[in-house]
């Protein structure tokens, strides 16, 4: 179920007003409403186009021409347009999300909900809608529920709710007379089950928590799943439209055996869920491609992008080399700015000058070089089944690099950053080794949410192993 790119109804501006103030259509996101002539002009003026003082983010709600509630997202202020003749007060804006009732000719609240599902889609790639299925040689059978149903608490941000991972059979249909269609009704699904009703203003925190996850197990930006709400005991779904930026999606072009399976993250799957969603933990993934035609190419910005990604993961690594290192750095800032106020016949801006270059020295932080190399040598060992796959080098298919051949690539590789950041970038065989500096950050995640080294070496064999 989808809602329509085309459509129109009536709307409402005034909360407590019996009557409707404006009619609509949608093209595609493009909202144009025209709002009626009544006494309450004054009111549905100001309802709709605000004053300066005020958010221009509002939810417009009303009835769609197939007798369906709808909320309608403006998050931009108005201007109105004229028409020859008459001045019909048209009104035009673009908006990024548009939620749907299913059950028609009744009043339906849209403000809130107490399930997000991401239905099918990318989903069926990381747990696929086969696994309810046994075999059977006397026909069709279903596992139990209980079988292929994962349910764990996860706490994001101080707030627990529940995520689930199942199959869903809601849209299967059974006509007499007609072959139910398996292919198309039968979906995998991950729902977010809150305790209690969200506010529909959440809906974006809590799509994003979804997106995260998709994204880092597909390696993809430009992924896509259908989203449905729940709520208000009612079973039927409200269903959403959303102008996620993205030209083209990526569930065609990947396949089961090149993602993160969700099984495959185990009962650490709340862990990761909440690493990727928090500002102190989440790591920099802007790096990855977000259209397919840019999937086997490197750009200026995947370099300063993937740069940002490594001081990230150094910074939030506990390594006691790193410790280490910072320890003895403020020790000896601290003898060197004795012997420079202790320096006799030395001119006060000299000794001014001595201590703010050792300023720098004291909060000690190493080059870009030395994080990446810093990163990439504690996962080398565990990294090596996947980028030193038996026969490879033989076959031309990958380069296996030693130590200092690989230190050497990162050499180069940084070089480009910084060519990169004047916008004059020249090739210079550092780009060879972005594949392996991907699966390193992606690494230091997993060790990061609490996978050890070796766990985290076959999780990642599947969405990396075609690359090397």
């Amino acid at each position: 179920m989808e809602i329509s790119s085309h459509f129109s109804g009536i709307l409402k501006f005034r909360e407590n007003a019996d009557s409707y103030d404006a009619t609509f259509s949608v093209d595609n996101g493009r909202v144009t409403m025209i709002p009626w002539a009544t006494s309450c002009q004054k009111a549905v003026r100001d309802a709709l186009y605000g004053d300066k003082h005020r958010s221009p983010k509002q939810w417009l709600c009303g009835y769609t021409e197939d007798n369906c509630s709808i909320a309608i997202l403006k998050n931009s202020k108005l201007a109105a347009g004229f028409t020859s003749g008459t001045d019909l007060r048209v009104v035009k804006f673009s908006t990024p999300l548009i939620i749907k009732s299913t059950a028609a000719g009744c009043r339906f609240d849209l403000k809130t909900f107490d399930r997000m599902e991401f239905y099918g889609g990318i989903v069926d790639l990381l747990y696929p809608p086969s696994v309810a299925i046994k075999e059977d040689p006397s026909g069709i059978a279903y596992r139990n529920r209980e079988d292929y149903t994962k349910t764990y608490p996860v706490e994001i941000n101080e707030e627990w709710f529940e995520v689930q991972y199942t199959v869903s059979f809601a849209d299967l249909s059974m006509e007499t007379g007609k072959v139910p269609d398996y292919r198309n009704s039968i979906h995998s699904v991950m729902r977010f089950l809150f305790p209690e009703n969200r506010p529909v203003e959440n809906f974006e925190q809590y799509f994003n928590y979804g997106l995260r996850l998709f994204q880092f197990c597909t390696g993809r930006s430009n992924i896509w799943s259908e989203i449905r709400l729940y709520g208000n005991q009612i079973s039927r779904p409200m269903l959403t439209w959303i102008n996620d930026g993205f030209i083209d999606y990526a569930n065609d072009a990947l396949d089961v055996f090149h993602v993160i399976s969700l099984p495959s993250l185990g009962n650490r799957l709340p862990n990761l869920l909440k690493l990727l969603n928090e500002v102190k933990t989440a790591p920099r993934l802007s790096f990855l491609p977000k259209r397919n035609r840019d999937a086997a190419s490197v750009g200026f910005t995947d370099i300063t992008d993937m740069c940002v990604a490594f001081e990230r993961e150094y910074a939030l690594a506990k390594d006691k080399a790193k410790e280490d290192l910072v320890v003895a750095a403020e020790a000896l800032t601290e003898r060197l700015l004795d012997e420079v106020n202790r320096a006799e016949n030395c001119p006060e801006a000299v000794k001014t000058k001595a201590k703010s270059i050792l300023s720098q020295l004291k909060s000690y932080s190493p080059s870009l070089r030395d994080k990446i190399k810093s990163v990439c040598g504690r996962f080398r060992d565990a990294a090596k089944p996947i980028t030193e796959q038996p026969g490879h080098d033989g076959l031309g298919i990958a380069t296996f690099y030693d130590e200092d051949a690989f230190n050497k690539k990162i050499r180069d590789f940084v070089a480009l950053r910084n060519q990169a950041s004047h916008a004059s970038v020249i090739w210079n065989g550092g780009e060879e080794i972005i594949p392996h500096l991907k699966l390193y950050i992606y690494f230091s995640v997993l060790f990061r949410t609490g996978y050890t080294k070796e766990e985290s070496s076959i999780i990642l064999d599947w969405l990396f192993n075609r690359f090397f």
